[in-house]
């Protein structure tokens, strides 16, 4: 573009019907008396090999600028282009194209007209690696809905790390140390009754909306789903992307077409998926809930949840319990074998697995059993109401953290132990100043979770 407009590059670039992949200042822009040289281009995400082609896509879109160019060199296929000089200023954006992008009518041999698709269809057909010819007709004949309901059993879905089959009674699925899973955006709705009354509220996952980067994010949802099953078939992962188009982007608006996803999923197939590790980002989690055991036993995910904690935890514990060391001593042993627990904790799996028998003194002489109750009467006694003690606060802050303990190892809070810490000892004051009835430690534990949830879960 030599002094076509007047405004300066990023004026140019907000203002373009179809914003270019990179936009930059030429060598002779402003020099030696000349206005404004800039040069726009625009990638396609399959290569334009026909002159024919790229001549009307060039005049297509030179004729959606808004104003006649000067020159017109850029019309022809062959021109050489260099590039600018280091002070240039360039615009770069994640924007690419494809042919169907734009309502353009190629001359064939006979002098009649034909869209692009067309050809463009026949290429990708050349280029494909698909081997299933009956579901590569399907899909470009089919809609969306049908096409994966034909194929559901032949390409089945999947969002995460294949992950090993457990029977209802098992409340709980170990996750692999490279488990994978595809993140979603869900956001509640409120159902209302004829009569304006609220009945209940449903969750539904959010749809990528035009302009949060969908192609992208179409992209990356791809790679992940090659990371999880190494050896997937381009017929496979192509019935997954069209799942992920038609369930999670919302496409009534700069429409992702059939080709455009075809084309997506080529790039994905081919890609080197070694450079895209950062991905699928540090899975935290040991478990994940069994569905089927929340059903077969009427219970909710939160509630297998802790059941789950509970016996995987307990589990570790009678692999590694030592009925010749103290509580205090079994706890150090079990931190060097990356098991990091209370002793309250190892003192509930005793009482509940009728360990009576055991050592709790280091020299192996018993402590006096007088001493062990009062400990426990102890751990179980209220806050005292208009008691006004540091160190009694940090005493009964200790208590909730024990119990957190197991929460705060398996990356269930979204904060560090100190800050947690803090919002304990705010909460056992507040709980002493406004209140006249004293509470037990379990329904002050109990009371703690629900008040700081929202702030504690991770998300």
């Amino acid at each position: 573009m030599d002094d076509d407009v007047e405004c300066n590059l990023d004026e140019l670039v907000s203002g373009l019907r179809y914003t270019p992949t990179i936009a930059y200042t030429t060598y002779n822009h402003r020099q030696n008396g000349k206005g404004n040289r800039y040069r726009l281009l625009y990638l396609f995400r399959i290569a334009i090999s026909d002159t024919e082609v790229y001549k009307c896509t060039y005049q297509y879109l030179t004729s959606n600028l808004g104003f006649k160019l000067k020159d017109n060199c850029g019309g022809n296929a062959t021109q050489a282009i260099y590039g600018s000089n280091e002070q240039c200023q360039i615009i770069q954006t994640e924007n690419t194209y494809s042919i169907e992008d734009f309502d353009i009518d190629v001359p064939i041999g006979n002098g009649h007209s034909n869209y692009i698709i067309k050809e463009e269809r026949n290429i990708i057909g050349l280029e494909s690696p698909i081997q299933n010819q009956e579901y590569i007709n399907d899909y470009w004949n089919m809609a969306y809905a049908d096409l994966l309901m034909k194929y559901s059993n032949t390409y089945p879905i999947f969002e995460h790390t294949p992950l090993e089959d457990v029977d209802d009674d098992i409340p709980f699925i170990m996750l692999p140390s490279d488990y994978i899973e595809i993140k979603r955006y869900w956001c509640t709705e409120t159902v209302y009754d004829e009569n304006g009354n609220k009945r209940y509220n449903v969750s539904r996952a959010r749809k990528i909306r035009d302009g949060e980067r969908r192609r992208k994010k179409l992209f990356i949802n791809g790679i992940l789903r090659r990371e999880m099953v190494k050896n997937i078939s381009f017929a496979h992962l192509l019935n997954c992307m069209v799942y992920e188009l038609y369930h999670y982007i919302e496409n009534s608006k700069d429409r992702i077409s059939k080709k455009e996803l075809y084309e997506i999923t080529l790039n994905i197939f081919h890609s080197n998926i070694d450079k895209y590790d950062g991905f699928h980002g540090n899975n935290k989690r040991k478990f994940i809930v069994n569905d089927k055991y929340c059903i077969k036993h009427n219970l909710n995910r939160k509630q297998v949840r802790n059941i789950s904690r509970k016996l995987i935890t307990y589990n570790q514990i009678g692999e590694l319990y030592d009925f010749n060391l103290t509580d205090k001593q079994n706890v150090e042993q079990f931190k060097e074998y990356g098991l990091d627990i209370s002793i309250k904790t190892l003192q509930r799996f005793r009482k509940e697995m009728g360990i009576t028998k055991y050592n709790t003194s280091g020299n192996g002489h018993p402590n006096p059993i007088k001493k062990e109750e009062r400990n426990i009467i102890e751990l179980e006694s209220p806050i005292r109401v208009g008691f006004d003690n540091s160190a009694y606060y940090n005493y009964q802050c200790e208590i909730i953290m024990d119990e957190l303990e197991e929460y705060l190892n398996d990356g269930f809070f979204d904060r560090d132990a100190s800050s947690i810490k803090g919002m304990c000892k705010y909460f056992i004051r507040r709980v002493k100043n406004d209140t006249d009835c004293p509470y037990s430690n379990d329904k002050l534990i109990e009371l703690f979770k629900e008040r700081f949830e929202y702030l504690l879960k991770a998300s």
